[in-house]
C-alpha cells in the first residue's frame, strides 16, 4: 500500500516539552503571558520562545552584569568576537538597554519543522546551558569587577 508521508514525523516541540525537560533536570522554570518559558540562575537567565511561523526553537538570555564603562565595553566587544570566532553556540551579542547600560547576551535558534525526538531536545538545551555556563565563568573571571552578585548564592 501507500505510506503516508507523515508517519515519521517526530513529535512537535512544545512549550510543554521544554518544560519537561527543565523539570527533568530539577531546575526552577516559570512560563510568562506569551508563552515563553523562562528559567533564571544567580548570574543569566535564558528563555525559550517557539516561532511558529517559521518553526524554529530560539533560546536566548542575558548574564547579570551590567556596565555603560566604556573601557569596559570595548573589552566585553573584543571577548564577544573572540568567543564567537571559537565556540559554534551560542552566539554572544552586545545589548544595549534604555538607559545607556550594556549586557552581554546569547542566543541559539533550532529549526524544529521535523520535530524532534525527547532526547534531541534534551541535548539542545543541555548544549546551550553547557556552553553558555562555561562562557559566563570565563566572563566573570575576565571581568571580576562586574560581578555584584554572590557566586556562591543559591547553592546548597
Amino acid at each position: 500500500g501507500c505510506m503516508k508521508g507523515d508517519t515519521m514525523a517526530l513529535p512537535a516541540v512544545t512549550t510543554q516539552r521544554i518544560e519537561a525537560v527543565l523539570k527533568d533536570e530539577e531546575l526552577e522554570y516559570g512560563v510568562d503571558d506569551d508563552n515563553e518559558v523562562f528559567a533564571s540562575f544567580v548570574n543569566a537567565n535564558f528563555f525559550y520562545r517557539i516561532v511558529e511561523d517559521i518553526e524554529l526553537l530560539f533560546i536566548y538570555g542575558y548574564w547579570r552584569a551590567e556596565t555603560a564603562d566604556s573601557d569596559l565595553v570595548a573589552r566585553l566587544r573584543e571577548f564577544i568576537k573572540d568567543k564567537n570566532s571559537d565556540i559554534y553556540l551560542p552566539k554572544l551579542t552586545m545589548v544595549f538597554l534604555d538607559d545607556g547600560l550594556l549586557r552581554v547576551g546569547y542566543e541559539y535558534s533550532a529549526p524544529v519543522g521535523g520535530g524532534l525526538t525527547d532526547e534531541q531536545l534534551h541535548n539542545t538545551i543541555i548544549a546551550v546551558f553547557g556552553t553558555t555556563f562555561s562562557v559566563l565563568e570565563e566572563l566573570e573571571q575576565a571581568f571580576p569587577e562586574l560581578v555584584t552578585w554572590d557566586v556562591e548564592e543559591g547553592e546548597d
